[in-house]
């Protein structure tokens, strides 16, 4: 049976709390936004969170990343829960933008992989494109 999570009242406008892993603790609060609520080491499981990839970056400061979680984390958990879900891709970053204030304005939050590089509470001096964070309408 297919899960409806889109159709569910929100709980709350807003819900997020500090977690240990930024794709478990993202979708727990976007669970928790639509309803179901469930712990973030719960979510974690759901997405078969462990897992050890080792990719290599040729012509890169940084030559190789080992990623200590599985691959395509946050598309299990949605698939396990039978909710719908793909991530959407853009050419450049004002469709990006209009895409993400449609969905603020409608109300929705949105699940992002940003990059930590471009975050400025971070402080990295390097590239990583696979931090999971939720955009809210405040």
């Amino acid at each position: 049976m297919e899960s409806d999570v889109s159709s569910a009242a929100p709980v709350r406008q807003y819900c997020h709390r500090t977690g240990v892993h930024c794709g478990s603790s993202a979708i727990r609060d976007l669970l928790e936004y639509h309803g179901l609520e469930m712990t973030e080491a719960f979510c974690f499981g759901l997405g078969a969170g462990l897992g050890i990839t080792y990719v290599e970056i040729p012509d890169s400061a940084t030559p190789f990343i080992v990623h200590v979680r599985s691959m395509g984390f946050e598309e299990k958990v949605f698939h396990t829960l039978g909710v719908p879900f793909a991530w959407s891709s853009y050419p450049d970053k004002g469709a990006a933008t209009n895409d993400l204030h449609q969905a603020l304005r409608d109300g929705v939050p949105a699940l992002l992989l940003t990059d930590i590089y471009h975050l400025p509470y971070f402080g990295s001096k390097t590239h990583f494109p696979g931090h999971a964070i939720v955009a809210w309408q405040l």
